[in-house]
């Protein structure tokens, strides 16, 4: 063994035939084989959720309810296919760059054709066998509604169904289109966008989201079209139920009212009033105490990017499905905002704030 440098070692002609041909086979397969596969076990839960959003059990659970739906072909990989629609919500690149990524065969075009065709193919199934499933009126009974109250909201105005309404924008390109350009310019942004009415329970689960209306609406504008075109959510909704609206809300604050429901907003000053009272202005902590899930609702919405860059006018007609795939699959996969929402130090403090506002108003 101490004579190992000076052994001889044959190789067979035939053999190292074999070894070059495979060789080759396997870098011919490591040339086609995409530079990102989602089939590739060695990918972390960082990766995943850097390119899509979710993490690696969000994904799989996401794809065992669509794979039956999913069909596989020489050139769409399911899982690969499920990918490719989430890598372009999240990052918002572009179906050319996407192809690149998957390393699809032909030229630019080529590419951005099969991306496009595989994300409106994955879109309209999550809109066919996700979106019913967890988002609109229909997907919660009222008591599981009132599951969603938090201790904020039961301590303020008892254990009732709560909806937090609020209007959020997604900005888009100017159009050769004169009547779309117009009805969507915002003299309020100076750019155009379109609004989607967010109707999100107390802990920040979306109960419904409504869109796209023009940029030139305003929040009450909208609330008002809602109440008169969405026959389900007034069938839904209850005498007595809580509506929890922002300022912007005011010109369609006594129809709500009329209709017996009961709304909370912040209060209005009066021409003649330079600040709120002291009642007034608790009165309206108490609401902003409860409605700021909203906000962070429309936050956590927006952190794929498709969302929050400006949207191309070749997406424009998917925009509205977008929004509701992602608030469906946040409900699904993620859950409320407010995970310790029935906490008993937070009840204790939503008590205090009450019993303020009580020792002021007498």
């Amino acid at each position: 063994m101490n004579d190992r440098k000076n052994l001889k070692t044959t190789l067979p002609p035939q053999e190292l035939l074999l070894i070059l041909e495979d060789l080759l086979t396997l870098i011919q397969e490591a040339i086609k084989s995409p530079r990102l596969d989602f089939r590739d076990p060695a990918l972390s839960n960082d990766d995943y959720l850097t390119w899509t959003g979710w993490n690696i059990a969000q994904f799989d659970m996401m794809f065992d309810m669509l794979s039956p739906f999913l069909r596989s072909s020489c050139n769409r990989e399911p899982r690969n296919a499920l990918a490719i629609f989430w890598i372009k919500a999240k990052t918002n690149l572009s179906f050319s760059q996407i192809g690149s990524l998957f390393n699809y065969t032909g030229d630019s075009e080529a590419r951005r054709k099969r991306v496009a065709d595989t994300f409106d193919s994955v879109r309209i199934l999550l809109v066919r066998n996700l979106v019913p499933l967890k988002l609109g009126v229909y997907h919660l009974t009222r008591d599981q509604a009132l599951i969603h109250n938090t201790a904020f909201s039961k301590e303020f105005w008892d254990n009732k169904v709560t909806i937090i309404w609020d209007g959020t924008y997604i900005y888009i390109e100017k159009s050769s289109d004169h009547y779309l350009n117009r009805s969507t310019y915002s003299g309020q942004k100076c750019r155009h966008l379109v609004k989607f009415m967010s109707l999100v329970l107390p802990d920040g689960y979306a109960l419904d989201t409504i869109g796209p209306f023009q940029g030139t609406a305003n929040d009450a504008t909208i609330a008002q079209q809602i109440i008169e075109t969405r026959n389900e959510l007034l069938q839904w909704c209850d005498y007595g139920d809580i509506m929890i609206c922002d300022r912007g809300f005011r010109d369609v604050i006594q129809t709500l009212g009329d209709l017996g429901y009961e709304v909370k907003s912040p209060a209005y000053l009066n021409k003649s009033q330079n600040q709120h009272n002291t009642a007034e202005a608790n009165e309206s902590r108490l609401v902003t105490k409860v409605r700021w899930t909203v906000e962070s609702y429309h936050g956590r919405m927006k952190k794929w990017r498709i969302l929050s860059d400006r949207v191309e006018n070749q997406l424009l007609p998917k925009i509205g499905d977008m929004v509701r795939i992602i608030s469906a699959a946040l409900n699904a996969f993620r859950g409320p905002i407010m995970t310790n929402a029935q906490d008993a130090e937070l009840h204790t403090i939503a008590k205090m704030m009450k019993d303020v506002l009580k020792k002021r108003l007498h």
